[in-house]
């Protein structure tokens, strides 16, 4: 909305946006819901063959090297770093 008043000098609230973008809401959305339902669809999956799968792969993969853990304590630590900077950007 502010590019819109820096470049017309135009404003519109919150209400206004919202009326305008109803009908296309209207359309959308069960449009949306249709598509979603026709690709799901697709197939049926079973938990218990799921969960045998899962449990093989990660039986392949083994246990979880120093390296991966560095890594995973480089990612954790540069979230909670994020988290606690009060910074606004």
């Amino acid at each position: 909305m502010g590019i819109l008043q820096n470049t017309t000098g135009q404003t519109i609230s919150f209400a206004q946006w919202t009326l305008f973008v109803a009908p296309v809401l209207l359309v959308l959305l069960p449009l949306a819901f249709f598509v979603l339902q026709g690709v799901g669809q697709t197939e049926q999956v079973s938990l218990a063959t799921a969960r045998r799968f899962l449990e093989k792969r990660n039986q392949q993969l083994g246990q979880i090297s120093r390296r991966e853990i560095i890594t995973a304590a480089i990612i954790v630590d540069a979230i909670a770093t994020k988290a606690q900077c009060s910074c606004v950007l």
